[in-house]
């Protein structure tokens, strides 16, 4: 069974590919702002608003009381894929930032987690099966040691490498 944690886990590389151009208004005026609500069974939501004029994604998520309990504003790219962000806790403080590697077939592939201050505080590395599905999450503190596995219900981890330690 997949936990509040695992699940934003795997939820962090479907946020990191969005595609802003395919929610947007078809002529050529200004680009549209796209939301998109989502409940979760816990009784919590998260709410994802995408704005390709300013080239960011909020991504906002409440728990069942509607008291927002994290919020993560993502950069974007010129075609609207995620390249890093910065997350925030329920007080709008930045408690960390993220920056997103991709694999020659533009899947996010690594999500580096760094302090304010640009320390690295971990790797996760994405697996991947033949279709595309997720099948794992490695997750590596800062000197390369895995420190978490997941694998979603009937997915396989590949064999863990350590990844090499790089800062921000």
């Amino acid at each position: 069974m997949l936990t509040k944690t695992t699940l934003s886990l795997f939820l962090l590389p479907l946020f990191a590919m969005i595609r802003p151009g395919q929610a947007l208004a078809q002529d050529s005026g200004p680009a549209t702002i796209h939301v998109v609500e989502t409940l979760h069974g816990d009784g919590t939501r998260t709410v994802m608003k995408t704005d390709p004029d300013s080239h960011t994604a909020e991504s906002s998520t409440y728990d069942a009381a509607n008291k927002i309990r994290q919020r993560t504003v993502f950069n974007l790219d010129e075609s609207g894929q995620a390249v890093g962000g910065t997350v925030y806790s329920s007080k709008n403080v930045a408690i960390y930032k993220l920056v997103y590697k991709r694999d020659s077939m533009n899947r996010v592939n690594e999500v580096d987690s760094y302090t304010m201050k640009d320390v690295l505080l971990n790797r996760m590395i994405y697996h991947y099966d033949a279709k595309g599905k997720v099948t794992g999450i490695d997750t590596y503190d800062p000197n390369g040691n895995v420190v978490r596995n997941i694998s979603p219900p009937g997915g396989a981890i590949p064999g863990k490498k350590k990844p090499p330690v790089q800062n921000h």
